[in-house]
């Protein structure tokens, strides 16, 4: 699939990152295995790697009462975007409930703030390029002190699965999405 315009092109960045069996099929196979990638890389504790686990399942689960088992990238495409579209529940349940968890454990310290290498261990091991995520953290980085605040983390990602244009902060998370347009 080559996406014809820039929200579905990033959707399918999404679906590349998340397709770890690199089959151009997700399953929770590949969910289960993000989780326990993000598990590792943050350091999570027990209780952390379940709280990681239940976010993915929660996520996963919105697209399995869909569609069933696995899903392509069009299926993806179509069922964030019909998601999305439904309103906020879907994104708060799903994707927004893993950025929480995730952003949480990785501010250890708890002020609030993500640095660039917890940033990057979001998406090391991932099919994501490292200069595009590194775009992406300097968009995100509205004041150029250096690092992101977990709440400007979340806003972008909603933006990532919502924005129709490039003209958000969120549209560069997994580096610039090319369109045949």
């Amino acid at each position: 699939m080559n996406p014809s315009n820039v929200l579905d092109a990033k959707i399918a960045l999404a679906f590349k990152a998340l397709d770890v069996s690199q089959d151009d099929r997700l399953s929770w196979a590949d969910f289960a295995a993000i989780a326990g990638q993000l598990t590792t890389r943050l350091h999570a504790d027990k209780k952390q790697e379940a709280e990681i686990n239940e976010a993915f399942q929660a996520w996963w689960g919105q697209f399995e009462t869909k569609t069933g088992d696995e899903l392509g990238i069009d299926q993806f495409i179509s069922a964030i975007r019909t998601g999305m579209a439904a309103g906020p529940a879907f994104y708060e349940q799903g994707a927004g409930r893993i950025v929480d968890v995730i952003t949480r454990i990785a501010d250890r310290n708890g002020d609030g703030i993500i640095s660039k290498e917890d940033y990057l261990a979001f998406y090391q091991g991932s099919m994501a390029d490292e200069s595009g995520v590194l775009e992406g953290y300097r968009k995100l980085d509205l004041n150029a002190d250096g690092s992101v605040s977990a709440e400007e983390f979340r806003q972008a990602v909603r933006q990532f699965f919502t924005s129709e244009g490039l003209d958000t902060v969120g549209d560069f998370l997994l580096g610039r999405p090319s369109t045949q347009a």
